[in-house]
């Protein structure tokens, strides 16, 4: 996945990618909907650092204690088509 899905209230795509737009929406200081952006992006690291391909769901509007809430799928997680190894 090399691109980001974002509908201002769920913002989708591989984890590097994340981190990368939210670098830069810090950098510009665009607002998220109040989340703490350091925050995001600590956890995004975080689960970089689990699984580089993983793809990683946002969501601004499930609050929990950072503002927001995170669903994600590791590399595991793939279904593969039938006949592919």
């Amino acid at each position: 996945m090399n691109k980001i899905y974002d509908n201002g209230a769920l913002m989708l795509g591989n984890v590097q990618d994340l981190i990368m737009e939210i670098e830069r929406e810090m950098k510009e200081d665009i607002d998220m909907l109040g989340a703490d952006m350091e925050d995001i992006l600590k956890e995004l690291k975080e689960l970089r650092d689990m699984d580089y391909e993983m793809v990683v769901c946002i969501n601004y509007e499930n609050y929990d204690y950072q503002g927001c809430s995170f669903d994600y799928w590791s590399s595991k997680d793939i279904i593969k088509k039938g006949g592919e190894e």
